[in-house]
């Protein structure tokens, strides 16, 4: 039992040091389940790293134009394949006739040129699809983005969401999965072992994990989904701690709005 025990812990301190090699933490925490289509604008994404063992790395992101999808560098950096499936409640569930399903290859990926792997500075993605989305219905359709690029979006409650499982060592659900989190002023947020880039912002609430990268931090205005920030990877800055209560971290889609525009 002991050399169980110990070849158990070794595994944990593994996956600690080799990010997503073993997925014990792949999702919203203390979610719930979202109505079927309640966030049509929600994407999800399974890219295969390089390397013998292909690895996948599951991700969210949000479908924002026609032909444009936005996620994080590190759900799309150096990735060999991907897959995107829109109008997903259950991914690659038969019975879902909206979902849609594209295979696409790394020329249709863009990654912000100021982004580092497994760093958090610039952790903003594209994916341009080769051909336009030709309809929007209720299960598929687009997010909003803000305005005001100096609207800082502080203290106001927001929603963020994900495909994962939906505790520690629980596998995917491959449902979507939505919690209800408050947004936070970078200075609220900031400690001894965290501190934020004007570039970043915050919340408090359940926690998000690994799987959830990528995926969307929205509030509600005026009966519409505004997106404001894309979940970080590690967002508590590398420890397990993230998958619970405590602060979330999200590139801060108000300092990119330049860079989206260039590339949709």
């Amino acid at each position: 039992k002991m050399k169980i025990f110990v070849l158990f812990s070794l595994l944990i301190i593994f996956s600690f040091s080799h990010g997503d090699y073993v997925d014990f933490d792949k999702a919203i925490m203390g979610g719930d389940e979202t109505q079927r289509h309640q966030f049509p604008f929600a994407v999800a994404i399974r890219s295969i790293q390089p390397g013998v063992l292909r690895r996948v790395r599951q991700c969210g992101g949000s479908l924002i134009s026609r032909r444009a999808i936005l996620s994080s560098g590190y759900c799309l950096f150096n990735m060999v394949e991907t897959t995107v499936y829109l109008g997903a409640h259950t991914i690659e569930d038969a019975t879902e006739t909206h979902q849609v399903k594209i295979n696409l290859t790394p020329a249709s990926i863009r990654v912000h040129p100021g982004y580092v792997a497994n760093q958090f500075n610039n952790d903003i993605a594209m994916i341009h699809l080769p051909t336009p989305i030709g309809f929007f219905n209720h299960a598929v359709n687009l997010v909003f983005l803000p305005l005001n690029a100096a609207e800082t979006f502080e203290n106001q409650p927001a929603m963020t969401m994900g495909y994962g499982a939906d505790g520690f060592f629980n596998a995917n659900t491959n449902r979507l999965i939505v919690a209800n989190v408050e947004t936070l002023s970078n200075g609220a947020c900031n400690t001894g072992a965290l501190v934020l880039q004007p570039t970043q912002m915050c919340s408090d609430g359940p926690g998000v994990c690994g799987g959830d990268d990528g995926g969307p931090l929205v509030i509600s205005r005026n009966g519409n989904y505004i997106q404001v920030g894309i979940i970080q990877v590690a967002s508590d800055g590398g420890t397990f701690s993230a998958c619970r209560l405590g602060t979330k971290v999200y590139t801060r889609i108000t300092s990119f709005l330049d860079w989206i525009e260039a590339n949709m």
